[in-house]
């Protein structure tokens, strides 16, 4: 999707790699994402609040962030990490080498599986920036 100022709201996306491409300014609330290989990715502003992010079939890389050095990134508030049962070791970001100002942020969410932090592919990526912070918590798996 590319548009600028658009908003998804109680929405269910559903696929594999390339879930969303999202360019522009966008704000997404109370949804379900799904996907595994940079299911979320694109040169978009965008804050998702209250939305599910799901790794369903296999492990990958939920964020693929390429943001031009005077843009924004992505913030995920309040959001809850879930995974297919027996998925661990997915990557929360990716930050492309070739987009060092790129923006990944996890705040006050919830994880429901096992997750790596945010990975940078290569020294080049020194100037990206992943973070997760405030009061994220740790759960359990869910039951099948």
């Amino acid at each position: 999707m590319s548009c600028d100022q658009c908003v998804v709201r109680d929405s269910t996306i559903r696929s594999l790699q390339d879930t969303l491409l999202w360019s522009g300014r966008l704000y997404a609330e109370d949804s379900l994402i799904e996907g595994n290989v940079d299911y979320i990715w694109g040169t978009g502003a965008v804050y998702f609040n209250r939305v599910e992010i799901k790794t369903v079939g296999c492990k990958g890389y939920n964020v693929l962030a390429r943001n031009p050095q005077n843009g924004y990134g992505y913030a995920f508030i309040d959001s809850k990490l879930t995974a297919d049962p027996g998925i661990t070791g997915d990557v929360l970001a990716r930050l492309d080498v070739a987009y060092p100002y790129s923006h990944v942020a996890y705040i006050a969410g919830e994880m429901v599986r096992t997750s790596r932090p945010p990975a940078s592919p290569s020294p080049a990526a020194a100037g990206c920036r992943a973070c997760a912070s405030g009061s994220a918590r740790a759960g359990r798996q869910e039951a099948p």
